[in-house]
């Protein structure tokens, strides 16, 4: 042991080096007490970033970073330090070899998020971060390296949620077995809607329902984290220029909220379209944006402000009448899908009051809503490139588009039962833009359907209840016309008069029900 007093600047920078090369950095501090003009906090995390393998285990550093922060203790190690291997280089010799150190810079080339240029520590943790995720690929390394920082470092909570957390959860917790893992610098290149179809598309070796709901939650959830970071704001820029337009906003920090979750809600529709199934379960499973699991490193109960908050509940809630409306699918799981991601979606917005598809009533319920609203809708609203459109009526929550939906959907079981088939999107273009002529003729297609059904038994008192509540949805108007209930059944421009002879006919062509036609309407 030798006395490190006796040592110039230079031997002092190079014994710095030469405790990170070896691993043992414990003395840094003791040194950098000794030489606080040679070895500032800077340079000092410089040698650190440069000369200290990216192997070593952040438990035996981190305290000496905390100690070069803080100062040392008030109980200092009195042992020497071993000088030995720089006290054989004269003074000229050590300077001559300090000039050719190539310290690594403090900041990472590609860190736009540590803005303070004071923060050193900062730029130190996410420079160490990209040099083990490069150099060994061994990700939870980083986590440990962060863990004792995060809490007083506010760049660096965001960062290890928004870009670590997914990383891991990718990599090691949900899809360990695929062939090759995402590195830090791939995640950290994408923009939102490469991040969206790249995160909510992962799925395992063995296809699970639960893979969808994982990935909104678990990974893309963080991800958002960090929606208002400089770089994010920086590559989603081209991204939003060709998203849906947004209402105006207070902030760019609203802007960036909602456009961001807005993608999401473009990609569940574009997913229910090949694989509904799974997108149902999302909507029955994930609660929307601020149902995220940030792994407890988030600080308090950190959520969006109020006015953020609702818009953001509206717009996924939105996202969920639009799947219902565009799906093509008429199996009655496609039906039981739907109705239960409408009820899904009352109950996440407090509208479970407006809904008329009652799951344990077999009474066609009697149906009235403000419908001034929905009756504005043209064939427009109903294309797949408009439902997500904040000024849709259909689609966008409230009181009226609920009460609708639902009456539209219990519409479909109605048919179904009856053995005609139809989509969401005609049924709601039936009811909203069809003419006169137009809703009679699709009457008279049910009733023709009902006629050929040679291997089903109908019991036409039942059949004419239905197709009475389909004309005017149990509103109990008797005489139908342009005039009365608008929008309120499927063919509330025909009278009633009119369905009822239709029904007649068809029960005039069947073989035997002739006397039950004449019980059925002497008796009204």
């Amino acid at each position: 042991m030798a006395n490190p007093g006796r040592l110039s600047g230079a031997h002092a920078i190079l014994l710095a080096t030469h405790l990170c090369v070896t691993g043992n950095v414990s003395r840094l501090p003791q040194l950098q007490a000794q030489f606080p003009g040679y070895l500032p906090f800077e340079r000092v995390l410089r040698i650190i970033l440069t000369f200290l393998p990216e192997s070593t285990a952040p438990q035996s550093y981190t305290s000496v970073l905390q100690e070069l922060l803080d100062g040392p203790p008030s109980q200092t190690d009195d042992d020497d330090i071993d000088v030995s291997p720089v006290d054989k280089f004269s003074e000229s010799a050590a300077k001559k070899r300090v000039r050719t150190l190539r310290l690594l810079p403090l900041k990472y080339h590609d860190d736009e998020d540590s803005q303070d240029p004071t923060d050193l520590l900062t730029q130190f943790l996410i420079h160490r971060a990209y040099r083990i995720d490069l150099e060994t690929a061994l990700q939870p390394l980083i986590l440990e390296l962060l863990l004792p920082f995060y809490q007083r470092l506010p760049t660096v909570r965001t960062w290890l949620i928004s870009s670590l957390l997914p990383l891991l959860r990718l990599n090691y917790e949900y899809y360990p077995s695929q062939d090759e893992t995402f590195s830090l610098d791939v995640l950290e290149s994408m923009d939102s809607h490469t991040a969206i179809n790249v995160l909510l598309s992962m799925t395992g070796a063995q296809k699970n329902s639960m893979d969808l709901v994982n990935n909104l939650r678990g990974l893309l959830g963080p991800w958002m984290y960090g929606g208002n970071r400089s770089k994010r704001r920086r590559l989603n820029k081209a991204a939003e220029a060709n998203s849906i337009s947004l209402p105006q906003l207070n902030t760019q920090q609203q802007s960036n909220n909602i456009s961001g979750w807005q993608y999401v809600n473009e990609w569940l529709l574009a997913r229910s379209l090949v694989d509904y199934e799974s997108t149902v379960n999302a909507f029955l499973n994930w609660d929307g944006p601020e149902d995220a699991d940030l792994g407890g490193f988030e600080e308090g109960n950190q959520k969006y402000d109020h006015d953020v908050s609702k818009d953001l509940n509206l717009r996924y809630g939105q996202s969920g009448l639009a799947v219902i409306y565009t799906t093509s699918d008429t199996s009655k799981s496609c039906l039981e899908g739907s109705i239960k991601v409408l009820t899904r979606v009352a109950k996440l917005l407090s509208l479970e009051d407006q809904l008329f598809t009652s799951p344990n009533s077999s009474v066609l319920p009697s149906v009235t809503f403000d419908a001034s609203q929905i009756s504005s809708s043209s064939r427009v609203s109903l294309l797949q490139n408009a439902l997500l459109a904040a000024s849709n009526p259909l689609t966008c929550p409230s009181a009226s588009s609920i009460s609708f939906l639902s009456t539209i959907l219990l519409s479909i079981k109605t048919l179904a039962e009856l053995g005609h088939s139809v989509t969401c999107r005609t049924a709601a273009n039936i009811c909203l833009h069809s003419n006169q002529d137009t809703q009679l003729h699709e009457l008279r297609n049910i009733v023709s359907s009902i006629v050929r059904q040679t291997k089903l038994s109908h019991d036409w008192r039942d059949v004419r209840e239905q197709i009475l509540w389909l004309q005017h949805w149990g509103s109990d108007k008797t005489e139908g016309n342009e005039s009365n209930s608008p929008c309120h059944g499927l063919f509330w421009r025909i009278s009633r008069d009119v369905v009822e002879a239709e029904i007649l006919k068809a029960l005039l062509e069947i073989k035997g029900e002739q006397t039950l036609s004449q019980l059925s309407y002497c008796g009204d």
